[in-house]
Protein backbone atom coordinates (compact mmCIF):
# COMPACT_ATOMS: atom_id res chain seq x y z
CA UNK A 1 0.00 0.00 0.00
CA UNK A 2 2.82 2.58 0.65
CA UNK A 3 4.28 1.74 -2.44
CA UNK A 4 1.12 2.69 -4.10
CA UNK A 5 0.82 5.88 -2.44
CA UNK A 6 4.72 6.84 -3.65
CA UNK A 7 3.82 5.64 -7.06
CA UNK A 8 1.08 8.31 -6.80
CA UNK A 9 2.79 10.99 -5.31
CA UNK A 10 5.42 10.79 -8.23
CA UNK A 11 2.64 11.73 -10.43
CA UNK A 12 1.13 14.30 -8.67
CA UNK A 13 4.38 15.91 -8.25
CA UNK A 14 4.92 15.98 -11.85
CA UNK A 15 1.88 17.85 -12.32
CA UNK A 16 2.42 20.22 -9.41
CA UNK A 17 5.73 20.86 -11.04
CA UNK A 18 3.73 22.30 -14.49
CA UNK A 19 1.25 24.25 -12.38
CA UNK A 20 -1.82 22.10 -12.20
CA UNK A 21 -3.62 20.70 -9.20
CA UNK A 22 -5.43 17.15 -9.65
CA UNK A 23 -8.61 18.22 -7.08
CA UNK A 24 -10.12 14.73 -6.94
CA UNK A 25 -7.89 12.19 -5.87
CA UNK A 26 -9.02 8.84 -4.52
CA UNK A 27 -8.59 5.57 -5.73
CA UNK A 28 -11.05 5.23 -8.24
CA UNK A 29 -9.00 7.13 -10.29
CA UNK A 30 -6.03 5.28 -10.16
CA UNK A 31 -4.94 2.23 -12.25
CA UNK A 32 -2.43 -0.31 -12.34
CA UNK A 33 -0.55 -1.23 -15.42
CA UNK A 34 2.02 -3.92 -15.37
CA UNK A 35 3.97 -2.00 -12.13
CA UNK A 36 3.06 1.42 -12.84
CA UNK A 37 0.49 3.33 -11.67
CA UNK A 38 -1.58 5.85 -13.76
CA UNK A 39 -3.77 8.86 -12.82
CA UNK A 40 -7.05 8.60 -14.82
CA UNK A 41 -9.68 11.23 -15.40
CA UNK A 42 -8.17 14.14 -15.11
CA UNK A 43 -11.30 15.94 -15.35
CA UNK A 44 -10.86 18.10 -12.82
CA UNK A 45 -7.34 19.27 -13.23
CA UNK A 46 -6.92 22.71 -13.26
CA UNK A 47 -4.41 25.12 -13.08
CA UNK A 48 -2.77 26.79 -9.95
CA UNK A 49 -3.68 30.31 -10.70
CA UNK A 50 -7.32 29.18 -11.56
CA UNK A 51 -9.70 30.47 -9.15
CA UNK A 52 -12.86 30.50 -11.40
CA UNK A 53 -13.48 26.84 -12.86
CA UNK A 54 -15.44 25.17 -10.67
CA UNK A 55 -14.38 22.30 -8.90
CA UNK A 56 -14.67 18.86 -8.66
CA UNK A 57 -14.16 16.32 -5.35
CA UNK A 58 -15.11 13.26 -3.94
CA UNK A 59 -16.85 13.20 0.03
CA UNK A 60 -14.40 11.22 1.85
CA UNK A 61 -11.10 12.10 0.10
CA UNK A 62 -11.58 15.95 -0.07
CA UNK A 63 -10.46 18.79 2.39
CA UNK A 64 -13.04 20.52 4.56
CA UNK A 65 -15.29 22.20 2.79
CA UNK A 66 -15.09 25.82 4.19
CA UNK A 67 -11.11 25.55 3.15
CA UNK A 68 -12.53 24.62 -0.78
CA UNK A 69 -14.53 28.02 -0.20
CA UNK A 70 -11.61 30.26 1.17
CA UNK A 71 -8.29 29.65 -0.82
CA UNK A 72 -9.70 26.74 -3.05
CA UNK A 73 -7.52 23.70 -4.34
CA UNK A 74 -3.73 23.82 -2.85
CA UNK A 75 -0.81 21.59 -3.62
CA UNK A 76 -1.93 20.54 0.37
CA UNK A 77 -5.09 19.79 -0.37
CA UNK A 78 -4.03 17.02 -3.31
CA UNK A 79 -1.33 16.22 -0.71
CA UNK A 80 -4.80 15.51 1.41
CA UNK A 81 -6.31 13.82 -0.60
CA UNK A 82 -3.44 10.71 -1.11
CA UNK A 83 -3.38 10.73 3.04
CA UNK A 84 -7.34 10.22 3.15
CA UNK A 85 -7.16 7.71 0.44
CA UNK A 86 -3.98 5.46 1.77
CA UNK A 87 -5.80 5.38 5.36
CA UNK A 88 -8.97 3.97 3.50
CA UNK A 89 -6.99 1.06 1.52
CA UNK A 90 -4.92 0.49 4.74
CA UNK A 91 -8.02 -0.37 7.23
CA UNK A 92 -11.60 -0.23 7.46
CA UNK A 93 -13.35 2.43 9.41
CA UNK A 94 -16.77 5.30 8.43
CA UNK A 95 -14.60 7.37 6.07
CA UNK A 96 -17.55 9.24 4.71
CA UNK A 97 -19.88 9.82 7.59
CA UNK A 98 -18.08 8.73 10.46
CA UNK A 99 -14.82 10.20 10.36
CA UNK A 100 -15.18 12.40 7.07
CA UNK A 101 -12.12 14.49 8.06
CA UNK A 102 -10.23 12.39 10.89
CA UNK A 103 -9.10 8.66 11.27
CA UNK A 104 -9.96 6.77 13.89
CA UNK A 105 -8.00 6.55 17.42
CA UNK A 106 -4.67 4.82 17.04
CA UNK A 107 -5.49 1.92 19.60
CA UNK A 108 -8.75 1.56 17.44
CA UNK A 109 -6.56 0.26 14.37
CA UNK A 110 -4.12 -2.90 14.86
CA UNK A 111 -2.09 -1.90 11.94
CA UNK A 112 -1.39 1.65 13.75
CA UNK A 113 -0.77 0.19 17.19
CA UNK A 114 2.07 -2.11 15.16
CA UNK A 115 3.37 0.87 13.30
CA UNK A 116 3.66 3.85 14.96
CA UNK A 117 5.22 6.48 12.15
CA UNK A 118 2.51 5.32 10.03
CA UNK A 119 0.03 6.56 12.05
CA UNK A 120 2.11 9.61 12.45
CA UNK A 121 2.19 10.19 8.86
CA UNK A 122 -1.53 9.80 8.15
CA UNK A 123 -2.18 12.06 10.74
CA UNK A 124 -0.22 14.87 9.64
CA UNK A 125 -1.32 14.34 5.91
CA UNK A 126 -4.86 14.65 6.81
CA UNK A 127 -4.65 17.15 9.67
CA UNK A 128 -7.78 19.28 9.59
CA UNK A 129 -5.09 22.16 9.61
CA UNK A 130 -3.68 23.14 6.25
CA UNK A 131 -0.93 24.60 8.02
CA UNK A 132 0.68 21.13 9.50
CA UNK A 133 0.05 19.30 6.11
CA UNK A 134 2.73 18.35 3.89
CA UNK A 135 3.22 21.38 1.16
CA UNK A 136 5.61 19.48 -1.49
CA UNK A 137 4.78 16.31 -3.05
CA UNK A 138 8.73 15.15 -2.82
CA UNK A 139 8.86 16.02 0.98
CA UNK A 140 5.55 13.88 1.66
CA UNK A 141 7.34 11.16 -0.46
CA UNK A 142 10.44 10.98 1.54
CA UNK A 143 9.19 10.70 4.57
CA UNK A 144 6.72 8.24 3.32
CA UNK A 145 9.73 6.09 2.16
CA UNK A 146 11.45 6.14 5.57
CA UNK A 147 8.36 4.32 7.01
CA UNK A 148 8.63 2.36 4.37
CA UNK A 149 11.30 1.46 5.81
CA UNK A 150 10.73 0.56 8.90
CA UNK A 151 7.65 -1.26 7.77
CA UNK A 152 9.69 -3.63 5.63
CA UNK A 153 12.70 -4.12 8.35
CA UNK A 154 9.82 -5.23 10.47
CA UNK A 155 8.48 -7.25 8.29
CA UNK A 156 11.41 -9.36 6.43
CA UNK A 157 13.76 -9.06 10.31
CA UNK A 158 16.31 -7.34 8.23
CA UNK A 159 17.21 -3.74 8.10
CA UNK A 160 16.92 -1.47 5.23
CA UNK A 161 18.93 1.48 6.03
CA UNK A 162 18.93 4.69 3.63
CA UNK A 163 20.73 7.85 3.76
CA UNK A 164 18.53 10.77 4.92
CA UNK A 165 18.61 14.30 3.08
CA UNK A 166 17.70 16.14 6.46
CA UNK A 167 19.61 15.27 8.62
CA UNK A 168 23.52 13.76 8.65
CA UNK A 169 24.60 9.86 9.84
CA UNK A 170 25.12 8.48 13.75
CA UNK A 171 27.59 10.56 15.45
CA UNK A 172 28.13 8.36 18.90
CA UNK A 173 31.89 8.21 19.52
CA UNK A 174 33.73 7.15 22.46
CA UNK A 175 36.89 8.27 23.16
CA UNK A 176 37.91 6.28 26.41
CA UNK A 177 40.08 2.68 26.08
CA UNK A 178 38.52 -0.47 25.90
CA UNK A 179 37.98 -1.82 29.42
CA UNK A 180 36.12 -2.33 32.43
CA UNK A 181 34.95 1.39 33.04
CA UNK A 182 33.92 1.52 29.57
CA UNK A 183 31.67 -1.38 29.90
CA UNK A 184 29.88 0.42 32.43
CA UNK A 185 29.99 3.85 30.58
CA UNK A 186 28.23 2.43 28.35
CA UNK A 187 25.47 0.75 30.10
CA UNK A 188 24.59 3.36 31.73
CA UNK A 189 22.29 6.39 30.51
CA UNK A 190 24.74 9.03 29.12
CA UNK A 191 25.29 12.43 31.18
CA UNK A 192 22.59 15.27 29.46
CA UNK A 193 25.25 16.90 27.63
CA UNK A 194 26.81 13.97 25.99
CA UNK A 195 23.05 12.97 25.14
CA UNK A 196 22.57 15.69 22.97
CA UNK A 197 26.41 14.82 20.95
CA UNK A 198 24.55 11.02 20.14
CA UNK A 199 22.06 12.72 17.95
CA UNK A 200 22.47 13.15 14.13
CA UNK A 201 23.19 16.66 13.04
CA UNK A 202 20.78 18.28 10.21
CA UNK A 203 22.07 19.06 7.15
CA UNK A 204 23.25 22.38 5.83
CA UNK A 205 20.99 24.34 3.31
CA UNK A 206 23.18 23.75 0.36
CA UNK A 207 21.36 26.99 -1.11
CA UNK A 208 21.88 29.33 1.66
CA UNK A 209 25.05 31.85 0.83
CA UNK A 210 27.43 30.40 3.35
CA UNK A 211 26.97 26.70 2.32
CA UNK A 212 30.37 26.77 1.02
CA UNK A 213 32.16 28.43 3.78
CA UNK A 214 30.33 26.05 6.65
CA UNK A 215 31.66 22.87 4.16
CA UNK A 216 35.10 24.43 4.63
CA UNK A 217 34.68 24.90 8.63
CA UNK A 218 33.85 21.24 9.08
CA UNK A 219 37.21 20.77 10.96
CA UNK A 220 37.67 23.14 13.19
CA UNK A 221 36.63 22.18 16.77
CA UNK A 222 33.68 24.47 18.51
CA UNK A 223 36.18 26.32 20.09
CA UNK A 224 37.77 27.74 17.51
CA UNK A 225 34.24 27.89 15.05
CA UNK A 226 32.41 30.00 17.83
CA UNK A 227 34.54 32.94 17.45
CA UNK A 228 35.25 32.60 13.27
CA UNK A 229 31.11 32.52 13.39
CA UNK A 230 30.41 35.63 15.53
CA UNK A 231 32.80 37.29 13.38
CA UNK A 232 30.13 37.13 10.48
CA UNK A 233 28.87 40.37 9.74
CA UNK A 234 25.77 39.44 7.79
CA UNK A 235 24.95 36.34 9.33
CA UNK A 236 23.14 33.85 7.02
CA UNK A 237 20.46 31.71 8.54
CA UNK A 238 22.65 28.46 8.36
CA UNK A 239 25.68 30.43 9.70
CA UNK A 240 23.63 30.94 13.03
CA UNK A 241 22.68 27.17 13.27
CA UNK A 242 25.72 26.17 12.89
CA UNK A 243 26.68 28.76 16.05
CA UNK A 244 23.90 27.18 17.96
CA UNK A 245 25.50 23.67 17.62
CA UNK A 246 28.92 24.86 18.57
CA UNK A 247 27.64 26.74 21.96
CA UNK A 248 25.60 23.34 22.72
CA UNK A 249 28.36 21.39 22.25
CA UNK A 250 30.59 24.10 24.61
CA UNK A 251 28.02 23.80 27.21
CA UNK A 252 27.38 27.70 26.28
CA UNK A 253 23.38 27.01 26.39
CA UNK A 254 21.83 30.11 27.22
CA UNK A 255 23.39 31.79 24.31
CA UNK A 256 22.56 29.04 21.79
CA UNK A 257 19.41 29.91 23.11
CA UNK A 258 19.43 33.69 22.38
CA UNK A 259 20.91 32.59 18.31
CA UNK A 260 18.59 29.90 17.91
CA UNK A 261 15.75 33.48 18.77
CA UNK A 262 17.90 34.89 15.96
CA UNK A 263 17.54 32.08 13.87
CA UNK A 264 13.82 31.73 14.32
CA UNK A 265 12.95 35.01 13.17
CA UNK A 266 15.20 34.94 9.84
CA UNK A 267 13.85 31.56 9.50
CA UNK A 268 9.92 31.43 10.46
CA UNK A 269 8.04 28.12 10.81
CA UNK A 270 12.05 26.08 9.48
CA UNK A 271 11.39 22.95 11.71
CA UNK A 272 15.41 22.99 12.92
CA UNK A 273 14.06 25.72 15.10
CA UNK A 274 12.27 23.01 16.84
CA UNK A 275 15.17 20.50 16.34
CA UNK A 276 17.77 22.41 18.43
CA UNK A 277 15.08 23.88 20.96
CA UNK A 278 14.95 19.96 21.48
CA UNK A 279 18.45 19.21 21.61
CA UNK A 280 19.18 22.25 24.23
CA UNK A 281 16.35 21.01 26.28
CA UNK A 282 18.00 17.21 26.44
CA UNK A 283 21.45 19.08 26.80
CA UNK A 284 20.06 21.07 30.32
CA UNK A 285 18.41 18.45 31.24
CA UNK A 286 15.14 19.37 31.14
CA UNK A 287 14.00 16.21 29.56
CA UNK A 288 10.69 16.63 30.14
CA UNK A 289 10.66 19.48 27.81
CA UNK A 290 12.87 17.64 25.35
CA UNK A 291 10.44 14.85 25.18
CA UNK A 292 7.94 17.27 23.97
CA UNK A 293 9.44 19.14 21.59
CA UNK A 294 10.75 15.38 20.01
CA UNK A 295 7.87 14.13 19.88
CA UNK A 296 6.32 17.03 18.00
CA UNK A 297 9.48 16.40 15.34
CA UNK A 298 8.22 13.12 15.48
CA UNK A 299 4.27 13.93 14.24
CA UNK A 300 6.30 16.46 12.03
CA UNK A 301 8.93 14.22 10.15
CA UNK A 302 7.38 10.67 10.91
CA UNK A 303 10.07 8.80 8.42
CA UNK A 304 13.42 10.31 9.79
CA UNK A 305 15.58 8.70 12.43
CA UNK A 306 16.87 11.40 14.53
CA UNK A 307 13.49 12.41 16.04
CA UNK A 308 12.86 9.22 17.29
CA UNK A 309 16.40 8.57 18.83
CA UNK A 310 16.19 12.05 20.35
CA UNK A 311 12.43 10.72 21.91
CA UNK A 312 13.96 7.47 23.04
CA UNK A 313 17.19 9.75 24.88
CA UNK A 314 14.57 11.89 26.73
CA UNK A 315 11.91 9.18 27.51
CA UNK A 316 14.93 6.45 29.30
CA UNK A 317 16.18 9.95 31.41
CA UNK A 318 12.21 10.18 32.74
CA UNK A 319 11.76 6.46 33.15
CA UNK A 320 9.92 6.09 30.25
CA UNK A 321 11.10 2.67 29.25
CA UNK A 322 8.59 1.47 27.40
CA UNK A 323 8.63 3.96 25.01
CA UNK A 324 12.36 4.47 25.13
CA UNK A 325 12.75 1.00 24.24
CA UNK A 326 9.72 0.96 21.37
CA UNK A 327 11.66 4.00 19.81
CA UNK A 328 15.58 2.51 20.19
CA UNK A 329 13.92 -0.87 18.53
CA UNK A 330 12.61 0.97 15.42
CA UNK A 331 15.70 2.68 15.02
CA UNK A 332 17.98 -0.46 15.38
CA UNK A 333 15.83 -2.60 13.29
CA UNK A 334 15.63 0.12 10.71
CA UNK A 335 19.40 0.57 10.33
CA UNK A 336 22.16 -0.70 11.93
CA UNK A 337 24.38 1.92 11.33
CA UNK A 338 22.63 3.69 14.51
CA UNK A 339 25.01 1.64 17.60
CA UNK A 340 23.85 4.20 20.11
CA UNK A 341 20.38 3.14 19.23
CA UNK A 342 21.72 -0.50 20.56
CA UNK A 343 23.54 0.48 23.55
CA UNK A 344 20.38 2.55 24.56
CA UNK A 345 18.28 -0.44 23.97
CA UNK A 346 20.41 -2.86 25.57
CA UNK A 347 20.46 -0.20 28.87
CA UNK A 348 16.36 -0.34 28.62
CA UNK A 349 16.33 -3.86 28.49
CA UNK A 350 18.50 -4.11 31.32
CA UNK A 351 16.94 -1.98 33.42
CA UNK A 352 13.29 -3.62 32.55
CA UNK A 353 15.60 -7.34 33.68
CA UNK A 354 15.27 -8.27 30.26
CA UNK A 355 19.03 -9.45 30.34
CA UNK A 356 18.85 -12.31 27.70
CA UNK A 357 16.95 -9.41 25.17
CA UNK A 358 20.03 -7.12 26.23
CA UNK A 359 22.30 -9.52 25.54
CA UNK A 360 20.58 -10.27 21.64
CA UNK A 361 20.70 -6.55 20.86
CA UNK A 362 24.73 -6.00 21.48
CA UNK A 363 25.91 -9.31 20.19
CA UNK A 364 24.02 -8.13 16.90
CA UNK A 365 26.52 -4.97 16.38
CA UNK A 366 28.16 -5.79 13.11
CA UNK A 367 31.65 -6.54 13.35
CA UNK A 368 32.48 -3.81 10.84
CA UNK A 369 31.16 -1.32 13.19
CA UNK A 370 34.06 0.87 14.36
CA UNK A 371 31.93 0.16 18.00
CA UNK A 372 32.25 -3.53 17.04
CA UNK A 373 34.91 -4.11 19.88
CA UNK A 374 33.20 -1.51 22.78
CA UNK A 375 29.59 -3.69 21.61
CA UNK A 376 31.45 -6.61 22.61
CA UNK A 377 32.79 -5.06 25.83
CA UNK A 378 30.01 -4.44 27.52
CA UNK A 379 27.80 -7.86 25.88
CA UNK A 380 31.22 -9.56 28.33
CA UNK A 381 30.50 -7.42 31.06
CA UNK A 382 26.62 -7.89 30.61
CA UNK A 383 27.23 -12.07 30.80
CA UNK A 384 29.63 -11.93 33.85
CA UNK A 385 27.07 -9.24 35.75
CA UNK A 386 23.91 -11.65 37.28
CA UNK A 387 25.01 -14.40 35.58
CA UNK A 388 22.94 -17.23 36.90
CA UNK A 389 25.45 -20.30 36.41
CA UNK A 390 28.82 -20.66 35.82
CA UNK A 391 28.38 -21.33 31.31
CA UNK A 392 27.91 -17.31 31.26
CA UNK A 393 30.56 -16.98 32.65
CA UNK A 394 32.73 -19.39 30.44
CA UNK A 395 31.08 -17.41 27.86
CA UNK A 396 31.88 -14.00 28.94
CA UNK A 397 35.87 -15.31 28.75
CA UNK A 398 35.38 -16.95 25.56
CA UNK A 399 34.42 -13.78 23.90
CA UNK A 400 37.11 -12.02 26.05
CA UNK A 401 39.83 -14.38 24.35
CA UNK A 402 38.54 -13.83 20.67
CA UNK A 403 38.09 -10.00 20.74
CA UNK A 404 41.62 -9.04 20.39
CA UNK A 405 42.15 -6.05 23.11
CA UNK A 406 45.26 -4.52 23.90
CA UNK A 407 46.95 -6.35 27.58
CA UNK A 408 46.14 -3.75 29.96
CA UNK A 409 41.94 -3.95 28.73
CA UNK A 410 42.04 -7.44 28.10
CA UNK A 411 43.11 -7.87 32.21
CA UNK A 412 40.91 -5.13 33.10
CA UNK A 413 38.00 -6.96 31.50
CA UNK A 414 38.91 -10.22 32.37
CA UNK A 415 39.06 -9.41 36.05
CA UNK A 416 35.97 -8.01 36.09
CA UNK A 417 34.72 -11.79 34.53
CA UNK A 418 36.95 -13.51 37.43
CA UNK A 419 35.39 -11.29 39.93
CA UNK A 420 31.97 -12.27 39.09
CA UNK A 421 32.54 -15.58 38.32
CA UNK A 422 34.43 -15.37 41.80
CA UNK A 423 31.09 -14.36 43.79
CA UNK A 424 29.09 -17.01 42.20
CA UNK A 425 31.44 -19.63 43.77
CA UNK A 426 31.45 -18.31 47.32
CA UNK A 427 28.15 -17.88 47.03
CA UNK A 428 28.05 -22.01 46.66
CA UNK A 429 27.85 -21.90 42.90
CA UNK A 430 27.53 -24.90 41.17
CA UNK A 431 29.42 -28.16 39.42
CA UNK A 432 32.20 -26.59 37.08
CA UNK A 433 33.52 -29.87 36.64
CA UNK A 434 36.57 -29.44 34.43
CA UNK A 435 35.74 -26.32 32.78
CA UNK A 436 38.08 -23.75 32.56
CA UNK A 437 37.77 -19.84 32.12
CA UNK A 438 40.32 -17.54 30.79
CA UNK A 439 43.74 -19.65 30.59
CA UNK A 440 42.77 -20.99 34.52
CA UNK A 441 40.94 -23.57 36.11
CA UNK A 442 37.30 -22.76 36.81
CA UNK A 443 37.48 -23.37 40.81
CA UNK A 444 37.64 -21.23 43.74
CA UNK A 445 41.73 -21.66 43.89
CA UNK A 446 42.25 -21.31 40.18
CA UNK A 447 39.48 -17.98 40.06
CA UNK A 448 41.80 -16.45 42.68
CA UNK A 449 45.26 -17.34 41.34
CA UNK A 450 43.83 -15.67 38.43
CA UNK A 451 42.83 -12.90 39.27
CA UNK A 452 46.15 -12.12 41.36
CA UNK A 453 48.12 -12.76 38.09
CA UNK A 454 45.92 -10.21 36.64
CA UNK A 455 45.93 -7.63 39.46
CA UNK A 456 49.92 -7.40 39.43
CA UNK A 457 49.91 -6.83 35.88
CA UNK A 458 47.46 -3.90 36.24
CA UNK A 459 49.89 -2.76 39.01
CA UNK A 460 53.09 -3.04 37.05
CA UNK A 461 51.62 -1.68 34.00
CA UNK A 462 50.03 1.69 36.24
CA UNK A 463 51.38 5.16 36.45
CA UNK A 464 49.73 6.09 39.16
CA UNK A 465 50.98 5.57 42.55
CA UNK A 466 47.92 5.16 44.22
CA UNK A 467 46.35 2.82 42.12
CA UNK A 468 49.42 0.70 41.96
CA UNK A 469 49.13 0.29 45.96
CA UNK A 470 45.57 -0.52 45.40
CA UNK A 471 45.91 -3.16 42.57
CA UNK A 472 48.49 -4.99 44.87
CA UNK A 473 46.58 -4.83 47.96
CA UNK A 474 44.02 -6.56 45.66
CA UNK A 475 46.50 -9.25 44.61
CA UNK A 476 47.86 -9.48 47.94
CA UNK A 477 43.90 -10.31 49.47
CA UNK A 478 43.62 -13.74 46.70
CA UNK A 479 46.85 -14.73 47.22
CA UNK A 480 46.71 -18.75 49.25
CA UNK A 481 47.58 -18.31 52.98
CA UNK A 482 50.96 -19.86 52.94
CA UNK A 483 53.90 -20.79 55.74
CA UNK A 484 56.16 -18.81 53.66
Amino acid sequence: MIAYGLECLRALGYLHSRGLLYCDFKPDNVIQSEELIKLIDLGGVRRMDDTLSPVYTTPGYRVPEDELRGPGPTVSADLYSVGRALAVLSFQFGFMRQHPHSIPARHEVPLLQRYESYDRFLRRATSIDPEARFHDAGDMAEQLTGVLREVLSDVEGAPHPAASVLFGGESFTLVSGVGRHDADRMLSPPPPGESARLLPAPLIDQADPAAQLLGSLEGMSPAELIPTLRAARAPSPETLLRLVRALITVGQYHEALDTLQQFGTAAPGDWRTMWYLAVTELSMGGFEGARGHFDELYDHLPGEVAPKLGLALACEQTGDLETAARQYSTVWSTDHSYVSAAFGLARVRLAQGDRAAAIRVLDAVPELSSLYVHAQTALIATLATGATDGADHVRAGERLDRIGLDSESADRLAARVLEAALGWLRAGGGDTGDRRLLGGDFTEEGVRANLERRYRALAHRSGRLAERYELIDRANSLRPVTLL
